[in-house]
C-alpha cells in the first residue's frame, strides 16, 4: 500500500586534479553511477551547462565536473534530477 521511503542519496564531491571535480552519488555504500546514466543524467547536465562524463575514480564510478562549475548550483541540479527521475 505505502512506498516505503527511499534512503537518502549522498551527493559527495572529491577533488580530481587542478581543473577538475569528481561527484559521487551513493545511497548507503551502493554507487548509483547506472541509476542515474540511464536517466540521461550527463545530457541532463550538458543542457545545464554543466557538462559531464562518467569516470573511474579510485575504484569507483563518479562524474566528472570543471572546477569552473559552481557547486552549490550542481548540487541543487542533481536533488531536481533526482526527484525527477524518483531515483
Amino acid at each position: 500500500m505505502f512506498e516505503k521511503m527511499k534512503e537518502k542519496i549522498n551527493i559527495i564531491f572529491k577533488e580530481y586534479d587542478a581543473e577538475h571535480f569528481v561527484v559521487l552519488l551513493k545511497r548507503g555504500s551502493a554507487n548509483l553511477f547506472m541509476d542515474f546514466g540511464l536517466c540521461g543524467f550527463e545530457s541532463e547536465m550538458e543542457y545545464w551547462d554543466m557538462p559531464t562524463r562518467l569516470i573511474d575514480f579510485k575504484g569507483e564510478k563518479g562524474f566528472l565536473f570543471s572546477n569552473k562549475t559552481n557547486k552549490t548550483d550542481l548540487k541543487d541540479e542533481i536533488e531536481r534530477f533526482i526527484i525527477h527521475n524518483n531515483i
